[in-house]
């Protein structure tokens, strides 16, 4: 989507599709221009194969060949929630090629409990499997949980509206797990990213209750020239708040302004 000179490559949330970046990509039109995508399990990208997990090598074959088709040679990358591990997966495999990253509510930066006791080996997956297939087993997990101050109530009924169909279910399941392999260190990551002089921002929603600012800093003050956006939202609204952000600081948005000596 666009006719812009610099390319950037979008990747979407977890529930949501390669359609959610259009009116951004409106937005950004004559500057960049935009491809999106569904990531597997979302949208038209869906699988109904055996669990195996997406390795980072799979990854950079298959960019690889789409960069090639395309002939794309430089692009910014741009990860909201669930595809900034993507958009972190795409920078460690082509830094030389990345301009700049932004993440909106990344996911992936620092580590998640939750996340990593569910995937951890073959008995908690086989856990977490019946936990989502099942949502009276969740039910109770969320009372337990609630009741002793562990997760915010606002965080247990964002999962169950991810569970509320079976296909939602299987969507769960198989994000969460095949997706596993896709961890990043953020000493690394930084230290890439200072090396290669990648423009670095980071946007977060002031009222997010599943991402807050102290899940960034791990990565944040690592970097050279840090860059971090507040914007007025919850964690559903981000994208639409950013676009707002954008229409009304036209300029230095989406831009590499702090390192103008990085090659196209």
């Amino acid at each position: 989507m666009g006719e812009g000179a610099k390319v950037l490559l979008a990747f979407h949330g977890f529930g949501q599709s390669r359609m959610h970046w259009e009116e951004l990509a409106k937005v950004l039109a004559s500057e960049y221009t935009t491809y999106s995508f569904d990531l597997f399990y979302h949208g038209e990208n869906l699988d109904n194969s055996p669990e195996q997990p997406l390795t980072k090598a799979d990854w950079h074959a298959s960019l690889q060949a789409f960069f090639a088709k395309e002939q794309i040679n430089t692009f910014s990358v741009l990860g909201f929630s669930l595809g900034a591990r993507f958009a972190l997966a795409t920078v460690e495999a082509f830094p030389d090629q990345t301009q700049a990253l932004f993440l909106l509510a990344p996911n992936g930066i620092s580590p998640n409990i939750w996340y990593a006791t569910a995937t951890h080996n073959s008995w908690t997956r086989w856990i977490f499997k019946a936990i989502v297939y099942h949502p009276k087993a969740f039910g109770l997990l969320a009372v337990v949980a609630t009741a002793l101050r562990l997760v915010h109530p606002k965080l247990i009924r964002f999962a169950q509206s991810q569970m509320d169909s079976s296909e939602k279910q299987h969507r769960l399941y198989q994000s969460w797990v095949n997706f596993r392999l896709l961890q990043f260190d953020m000493a690394s990551m930084a230290a890439l990213l200072n090396q290669k002089q990648v423009y670095t921002e980071v946007f977060l929603g002031k009222y997010d209750r599943i991402l807050a600012e102290k899940d960034v800093q791990s990565l944040l003050k690592r970097l050279a020239k840090p860059r971090l956006t507040i914007l007025e939202s919850g964690h559903g609204q981000l994208i639409e708040q950013l676009i707002r952000y954008i229409k009304s600081n036209r300029h230095g948005v989406l831009e590499q302004e702090d390192f103008p000596d990085k090659q196209e």
